[in-house]
């Protein structure tokens, strides 16, 4: 569904090396207690269905933090090691 530009997923950061980078855009999840570091990953050059969109507006509103999702533009190395560059605006 990512692919095809219909909705959102959350995997973790060792699945996205799975991805096409230059498509998709990730923000990283953080809670405390969370063992793993998480993603909300999204197709980069379309627009979300109204319901996708609300499920990613709620997962912003409830982070424990209050910091909302800051956006990574993930790329990943040869070895398919990943690094994400600084977050930038939703």
């Amino acid at each position: 569904m990512v692919q095809a530009g219909l909705g959102v997923s959350i995997v973790p950061a060792l699945a996205l090396r799975h991805f096409d980078s230059k498509w998709l855009v990730a923000r990283k999840l953080a809670w405390p207690g969370l063992e793993r570091v998480i993603y909300l990953v999204q197709r980069r050059d379309r627009s979300l269905s109204f319901a996708t969109d609300a499920f990613r507006d709620w997962v912003a509103e409830h982070r424990p933090d209050g910091s909302g999702l800051d956006v990574a533009d993930v790329s990943l190395a040869s070895d398919g090691t990943q690094s994400a560059a600084a977050p930038g605006p939703q």
